[in-house]
């Protein structure tokens, strides 16, 4: 019988900072996300309760019912459904802490210090055989580096034959990371948004540049030993910052340098919700030579968030004869940009919305 679900909503759990979600999706709509547990602290949960609750979210969902889920993307059609209790997809979002102070970032929790330990009831569902071999583990937050169990949940995983996604600013290394990406089926996304140290900081407000660069090559350097780990290095497209071909050159060189072959691409979710579908057509035509610049240079591309989402339905692509004219090219990009300055986001200084 087919079925409306999702991978998440079937054998998805995401820790999150005071709560127990089955999902970290934020493209949920006017919804919200589904809930499991409010008032969560890392306490072991009943897990049959848990599953109970999916089943009863999934049917819900199929009878045509207002669920959290109703809005999401990544509703699809399922042919077979899979009714047996495990994880499959584990988000680690517990921890808000972050070492690096990017100006769209406005984490409600990013200030607070404290955070539950996670590595007890993951070890239960791993004792408990409810973790699937293979199953996909991601870690975000905040930033994974800084929790004080990242490294024993790396190497618990790691036995468990897990597909292991880890999104790092890059300024801390990690021995433990470095040897997963060495025998591990490892990706780790960076989001290094700059080719240089000015615009890095003016982004990031953090003096970290040459740190994150010397971490991200040792960490390729380790991918490269392991036919399933790789390393992403991401550009978050942000008007008014770092929409130049000037910045955007410098960083497909950086990463060049750096030995990186996979990249990805989005924009930054403020502007979007600013401007919604009044998006300027520079900022279209400035993806379109992120992907022809890629493509050229044998560097494996993707699409991630509202990047895909804004990109996916759109019709007008710039020609790649305009776009190898680079003088007229820059040009019009230059004048369009100035024409919808009006369209960027004021963000506020760091100092305003982050404490060390």
């Amino acid at each position: 019988m087919n079925q409306i679900c999702c991978d998440y909503l079937s054998h998805g759990i995401s820790f999150e900072y005071d709560k127990l979600h089955d999902c970290c999706i934020v493209h949920h709509g006017t919804l919200g996300t589904p809930l499991l547990i409010e008032n969560y602290n890392g306490e072991i949960p009943d897990f049959e309760k848990i599953f109970e609750h999916k089943q009863e979210l999934i049917k819900e969902l199929n009878e045509n019912k207002p669920t959290k889920c109703s809005e999401c993307v990544m509703l699809r059609d399922y042919t077979e459904t899979d009714d047996e209790n495990y994880f499959s997809m584990i988000a680690i979002n517990q921890i808000k802490l972050c070492n690096a102070k990017c100006i769209y970032c406005e984490d409600e929790f990013r200030n607070r210090k404290k955070y539950y330990d996670v590595f007890p009831v993951l070890k239960d569902i791993i004792d408990k055989g409810l973790f699937k071999n293979d199953g996909l583990v991601i870690f975000q937050g905040g930033e994974p580096t800084l929790m004080n169990d990242f490294d024993k949940l790396i190497d618990l995983f790691i036995e468990q034959n897990a597909n292991i996604k880890v999104n790092t600013s890059g300024i801390k290394f990690s021995k433990s990371l470095y040897n997963a990406l060495e025998k591990g089926n490892v990706q780790v996304c960076v989001s290094l948004d700059s080719g240089n140290r000015e615009t890095y900081e003016k982004i990031k407000f953090v003096d970290k540049f040459d740190i994150v660069c010397e971490n991200i090559e040792k960490y390729s350097n380790a991918a490269e030993k392991s036919e399933k780990s790789e390393i992403m290095i991401k550009y978050l497209l942000i008007p008014g910052y770092n929409d130049n071909l000037k910045d955007i050159d410098e960083w497909f060189s950086l990463i060049q340098t750096l030995n990186i072959k996979k990249v990805a691409f989005d924009i930054e979710y403020k502007y979007i919700a600013k401007n919604q579908n009044n998006i300027p057509l520079y900022v279209y035509w400035l993806f379109d030579y992120m992907y022809n610049y890629a493509d050229k240079n044998s560097i494996a591309r993707m699409n991630m968030g509202f990047a895909e989402s804004i990109n996916r339905d759109r019709e007008n692509f710039c020609s790649e004869s305009f776009l190898n004219d680079k003088i007229h090219f820059e040009k019009f990009i230059n004048l369009s940009k100035e024409s919808n300055k009006h369209k960027n986001i004021d963000y506020p200084k760091p100092s305003n919305n982050f404490s060390d």
